[in-house]
């Protein structure tokens, strides 16, 4: 393909490279990762998979020997870096400030972009997932899938795309998630290590935001706040208010759903999911954040209330 022919060269010519993606990792991302990681050591490079924060617990099983670390290897000095599912440095957090100056950065990534990062890249927002795209570098390297890389990368597609509902499920994708079935990814598996592995902390915490539900806009908006003290009473970890925005779309007219979050006494967390000609991405952009047509999200400094007003407020623009 066309658009990899750079991003083969530099693979190619690398001999040390980390790989890093965005702060917050997500499946897509560490999916992703490691099927990258894989590749790279197949073709004889020296490797190191590096995020700023811990893979969720949903995700570890693809993870279980903890090749995802926070640091560095001692000594390992990368040539080359493989930026994957983000197009900018701000996003690796901490991690940029391992990139030497003269480290070739290889990005490959599925997001919408404000501008485009100098080559070697290999962009794509049409496509489901970064998943999807590694799919398509394993095919011009011309190395085969095999079963461990399916199953990291059948992850990386089934998160990133909502277990198939979301509106970048594509004809390509479907096609490439049954090849990566046919190489010994199993759905049933896989899903029930996505969704069904959830604590009884974070089930509490979804009990408690359904019973926050909001309906606005002629319930065209399904909204919820936690504070701090719903975190604290159901013991729940940050990770488990993962999905609950996905939960407020089930709403019989909702076009959006938000799950706002206060993280400490003066930051929140905001998530965004739409449906149709809302876009997600951009309200979080008008809010200092980002993501995916139908999934973003953004964090805010001020009150719960104060936070929840402006994202109201930027929303109405869209209904």
């Amino acid at each position: 393909m066309k658009n990899l022919r750079g991003v083969v060269q530099a693979i190619r010519e690398s001999h040390h490279v980390m790989v890093c993606s965005h702060v917050e990792p997500d499946g897509d991302s560490v999916g992703s990762q490691l099927a990258m990681a894989s590749i790279l050591r197949d073709l004889g490079k020296g490797v190191a998979i590096v995020n700023q924060d811990p893979v969720p617990a949903r995700y570890k099983f693809l993870d279980s020997c903890g090749l995802i670390r926070d640091q560095l290897p001692a000594g390992f000095r990368p040539d080359t870096v493989a930026m994957l599912d983000c197009s900018t440095l701000d996003r690796l957090g901490t991690v940029r400030d391992f990139i030497a100056p003269d480290a070739t950065v290889i990005t490959i990534d599925h997001h919408p972009y404000l501008s485009k990062p100098e080559d070697p890249t290999y962009l794509e927002p049409k496509a489901s997932s970064t998943g999807e795209l590694i799919v398509d570098l394993l095919k011009d390297l011309e190395i085969p899938i095999g079963r461990e890389r399916a199953i990291q990368l059948y992850t990386a597609i089934i998160a990133d795309t909502g277990g198939f509902r979301f509106p970048n499920t594509s004809a390509k994708c479907l096609a490439v998630a049954a090849e990566l079935a046919a190489e010994g990814a199993k759905p049933d598996s896989i899903a029930a290590q996505v969704y069904e592995q959830r604590s009884a902390s974070s089930l509490k915490l979804l009990g408690r935001a359904l019973g926050k539900i909001e309906t606005l806009e002629n319930n065209r908006v399904g909204l919820v706040c936690l504070d701090r003290r719903d975190m604290e009473e159901c013991q729940a970890h940050p990770d488990g208010a993962a999905g609950i925005a996905d939960h407020l779309l089930s709403l019989k007219g909702c076009l959006v759903g938000v799950l706002i979050r206060e993280e400490s006494s003066d930051t929140v967390k905001v998530s965004l999911r739409s449906r149709g000609a809302i876009k997600s991405n951009k309200i979080a952009e008008a809010l200092g954040g980002g993501g995916h047509p139908n999934a973003a999200g953004y964090r805010a400094k001020g009150s719960l209330s104060m936070v929840r007003d402006r994202a109201l407020m930027e929303i109405k623009k869209w209904l």
